[in-house]
């Protein structure tokens, strides 16, 4: 955009200066013609002589102006030079914007797709994670059973051991040697055994 606005001034610039050069050279044309027209006839060997040198100072404004001119036209074929370097770098500077466009496009396009695959991997790591945490749950509901009834057939083979203990006292009237715990696993193996 900056590269473009100092085109269109480098192009004012030399239309102007163009057309500033031309009017001074018409403004010089016509001031020679005016002087060329006022001029009076002279006696013969003076207006030999004036000629001679009016020609001279003619010749020398047409020299200078010619010098003057061609200086012009070198200032401006350089000015022209400048514009057309510009215009290379204006048209290497859109063609670099667009190769960057591109690019950036390329790297949304694989960041987008990248994008995709996290979130399936991440939905399904989710999944995964919420199917071994259903199954966790599920062993520790189980285990807390497991230990309920272990807990309840500790009681039961407590509760059993204090009634043999009281039938042995019963039967025999004293305690015997045999503890009240491997009477109570005896008795269990009994009814499991066939």
């Amino acid at each position: 955009m900056r590269r473009g606005a100092a085109s269109s001034d480098l192009f004012l610039f030399l239309a102007g200066g163009l057309a500033v050069n031309s009017l001074m050279l018409w403004l010089m044309y016509r001031w020679l013609r005016s002087r060329e027209e006022d001029y009076e006839p002279l006696a013969s060997t003076d207006a030999v002589h004036d000629d001679t040198g009016a020609s001279r100072k003619i010749s020398a404004t047409l020299k200078d102006l010619l010098a003057y001119y061609d200086q012009v036209q070198g200032c401006i074929q350089e000015l022209k030079d400048d514009l057309a370097i510009l215009r290379k770098e204006k048209r290497d500077f859109q063609e670099d914007m667009r190769s960057l466009e591109q690019k950036a496009n390329e790297q949304g396009e694989a960041l987008t797709s990248v994008r995709g695959l996290m979130e399936a991997e991440l939905k399904s790591t989710k999944e995964s994670i919420n199917t071994q945490l259903g199954r966790v749950i599920v062993f520790h509901d189980e285990i807390q059973e497991h230990k309920k009834r272990i807990a309840d057939l500790e009681s039961k083979v407590a509760k059993q051991a204090e009634e043999l203990e009281l039938l042995r006292h019963r039967e025999n009237g004293h305690v015997d040697d045999a503890a009240p715990t491997d009477l109570v696993t005896s008795a269990i193996l009994s009814r499991a055994l066939p």
